[in-house]
């Protein structure tokens, strides 16, 4: 369910964007493409979150150790996505995701984390393609 907060957020961060309106999906999600390659999807939910993911790429059938070693240590306690973190879904896809507390987010800040993210996405997707 979305909250009337959130919905007004999808709203300002639409005009933000310089987009028509943004219609959250029966998810309670918008989906943003950024750049060429690259979605991300910020959801609202009922606990004064928004959830906020990225598909990266698909998990390798046969990583090496160092790229193993990377995504692992991205999770980490200490790491500076925090409080991002990357996993993998059902499908085998490193999504990276993290949730954000609604009060106080702006659309602006939002727009900056919605592309931050999907920088991060990208650099995850480098990294594991090699």
């Amino acid at each position: 369910m979305i909250t009337p907060q959130t919905r007004a957020l999808f709203t300002a961060l639409a005009k933000e964007l310089g987009l028509p309106a943004l219609e959250p999906d029966a998810a309670g999600g918008v989906h943003l493409t950024v750049g060429d390659d690259t979605t991300v999807m910020v959801f609202g939910q009922s606990d004064g979150f928004v959830l906020i993911a990225a598909p990266a790429v698909a998990l390798p059938e046969e990583p090496d150790y160092a790229t193993v070693l990377w995504l692992l240590h991205r999770n980490f306690y200490d790491s500076d996505l925090a409080p991002f973190r990357i996993a993998a879904d059902a499908g085998g896809t490193l999504v990276l995701w993290g949730r954000v507390p609604l009060e106080g987010l702006t659309a602006p800040a939002l727009a900056a984390l919605v592309d931050a993210v999907a920088t991060e996405a990208g650099r995850i997707r480098d990294e594991v393609e090699g």
